[in-house]
This record gives C-alpha cells, sequence and structure tokens, in this order.
C-alpha cells in the first residue's frame, strides 16, 4: 500500500514567517537578559504564542502583544512607552 503525505500550506505565511523570525531573532537580542539564553527565551516566548493562540489566532498584531507579555514576565513590570516604542519598531 502506497501512502501519501499532503502538506496544505499557504505559500505567503511560508514566505512570511522569514519576516517574522527576523522581528523575533531581533527582540531576543533586544532584551539583553541577564541570565537566559536565546533558546530559553524563544522557548518562554513559543509558550506564550501557543497560549495566545487560541484568543489572538496568528499575524503581526498577535506576535506584538506576546513580546509585550514576553516582557512583562521576565521583568516583573509592564513596558513603558520608551520600550512599547522599541518594541514596536522592531516590529516593523
Amino acid at each position: 500500500m502506497t501512502k501519501v503525505l499532503i502538506f496544505d500550506a499557504d505559500d505567503t505565511l511560508w514566505e512570511n514567517n522569514v519576516r517574522f523570525e527576523t522581528v523575533i531573532n531581533d527582540y531576543l537580542a533586544w532584551l539583553k537578559h541577564p541570565t537566559l539564553d536565546k533558546t530559553e527565551l524563544r522557548a518562554i516566548l513559543d509558550d506564550i504564542e501557543h497560549a495566545n493562540i487560541p484568543t489572538l489566532g496568528y499575524g503581526s498584531k498577535a506576535l506584538l502583544q506576546s513580546l509585550g507579555q514576553m516582557f512583562e514576565r521576565l521583568y516583573e513590570r509592564p513596558a513603558g512607552p520608551t520600550e512599547l516604542a522599541e518594541i514596536a519598531d522592531l516590529a516593523r
């Protein structure tokens, strides 16, 4: 019996994923966390994004909100106006 595996992927999502990964990489470098490396930070962001998918879905707005939530979780305070602006600049 032959088995077939079919991927139904929206090519625009694959194309844009490179941009999302660039933003995430830049954000993790911007955080400059004193004790966690990029791999550990990425795992935290992945957990936050996974928890947000049911309510926020996917996309740039959802990512931006997840980045803000990650800042708040790591630094135990909300991001200030300057930090929010810097995060938004990274996402642009």
